[in-house]
């Protein structure tokens, strides 16, 4: 079975990478795919993450993008091991990470794939940089209606606050070949 996803859109990209004084600072050039269906911020972002490291199309859930319901934790394992998604490791009983810890993972791990309740509901984004104490991230959510997706920037304190910290495989990242 086939399924079409649908035109993403890849803005252009242009960012440098550097450490400097005032913080750590990464920008990872991550292409921007947009969610296409209300619930598949989760298929979106794994593309995000996959697209990165190898072009190709992705099998995702075919079963759950269909019935555009979304997925539950239950189902991060099954998503993980048709993309290959491995989870970044957490200390046990996490529940903040620093400027410096989210540098740290995408120096090691690359655009990471990251469930919470960032905007009031359940929804995954992508990790794609820190400056300082603003994180970057690629949202599937155009928040304008549309299926483009964005580029944003939050602060670590709305990171720490919004991810599922207690839920297994939060955050997952494609290892590189």
């Amino acid at each position: 079975m086939s399924l079409t996803i649908g035109a993403h859109r890849f803005p252009g990209r242009s960012r440098s990478n550097a450490i400097s004084s005032s913080g750590p600072s990464l920008v990872l050039d991550v292409p921007v795919v947009g969610q296409v269906r209300s619930m598949d911020c989760w298929y979106a972002a794994a593309c995000m993450v996959a697209y990165y490291q190898e072009a190709g199309p992705r099998l995702g859930l075919p079963r759950e993008w269909n019935a555009d319901s979304g997925i539950v934790e239950q189902d991060f394992p099954r998503l993980a091991a048709v993309e290959g998604l491995e989870p970044v490791p957490l200390p046990t009983g996490a529940h903040t990470a620093t400027n410096w810890d989210i540098f740290r993972w995408l120096v090691q791990y690359g655009p990471i794939w990251a469930v919470g309740d960032w905007y009031g509901f359940g929804h995954a984004i992508v990790l794609t940089g820190i400056e300082g104490d603003t994180l970057h991230i690629n949202d599937p959510d155009d928040q304008q209606g549309g299926d483009d997706g964005r580029r944003g920037t939050e602060t670590v304190a709305w990171f720490n606050s919004h991810l599922f910290w207690d839920w297994d495989r939060c955050m997952m990242y494609k290892p590189a070949k």
